[in-house]
């Protein structure tokens, strides 16, 4: 049984975090972590639990940057993430 339970524990980690709606984001931490993937932006918290990925998305800033200024794909629309309001709201274009 040893075995086994660290072979789903391994499954868990490597398993695709959710998708996310940009307009019903989860409860989010205070801070937290944002990872540029090949299909969009993963959140994670400090601790390492993946919270989700948001699609089509990628990070606007260079890395080290304070906040979190996304845009998508083509670069022509930029949004932040509204804890309070948990969601993205967009805050301007190219």
């Amino acid at each position: 049984m040893g075995v086994l339970g660290v072979l789903a524990a391994a499954v868990a980690l490597t398993a695709a975090p959710p998708t996310l709606n940009p307009q019903r984001l989860p409860q989010l931490p205070a801070r937290g972590l944002v990872h540029m993937t090949a299909v969009g932006v993963e959140l994670e918290t400090l601790l390492g639990r993946r919270l989700g990925m948001l699609r089509g998305l990628r990070l606007a800033q260079q890395a080290g940057a304070h906040g979190g200024l996304l845009s998508n794909r083509r670069g022509d629309r930029f949004f932040a993430i509204d804890r309070m309001q948990r969601r993205l709201r967009r805050v301007g274009s190219a």
